[in-house]
């Protein structure tokens, strides 16, 4: 005390004892606003860095599916070119065959007149079993075209629609 009375009257030592603990107070107020201020912006960093952590994990499981769905996309693009190949072999196999067909049924009707009789019961026995034969791979067809058509039916039905 012996400093403060020295540099501060009397009349005046209360004023400054107050002023003195006023301006500790308002330190430790200020020293606690500043600490204040770097915990909320400890704690803002830490959400923001949670926050983005969440963004990437999003975002590397939309890559990874948006991978899965491209496979199976381009899976089944070759899928679908195999079978396009094989069904243009199919075709041009079956297009030989019908020509064959057509130029057996051409060759008979200009032999048919001239055979003796039991050479037309064979080429009409014969014809039968190919007409027969035939018959059978068309019934193949039309059921392999229903069971088609009802499968993409499905499809179309069961997609999702916007």
């Amino acid at each position: 005390m012996g400093l403060l009375t020295a540099l501060v009257p009397p009349q005046y030592a209360l004023l400054v004892r107050f002023g003195a603990h006023a301006l500790v107070v308002v330190g430790l107020i200020g020293f606690g606003w500043l600490k204040g201020a770097e915990h909320s912006e400890v704690k803002l960093n830490e959400h923001i860095a949670k926050e983005q952590a969440q963004i990437i994990a999003g975002m590397k499981a939309a890559a990874v599916t948006t991978a899965t769905w491209q496979k199976g996309k381009d899976d089944a693009l070759k899928a679908a070119s195999v079978r396009a190949q094989a069904n243009a072999r199919a075709a041009s196999n079956l297009r030989a065959d019908v020509d064959g067909l057509r130029n057996d049924n051409d060759n008979f009707r200009r032999v048919l007149p001239g055979l003796a009789s039991d050479a037309v019961s064979r080429y009409a026995a014969t014809a039968s079993v190919v007409l027969d034969q035939c018959g059978r791979e068309v019934e193949d067809l039309a059921r392999n075209a229903d069971a088609h058509a009802s499968d993409v039916k499905l499809l179309q039905d069961a997609w999702p629609k916007p």
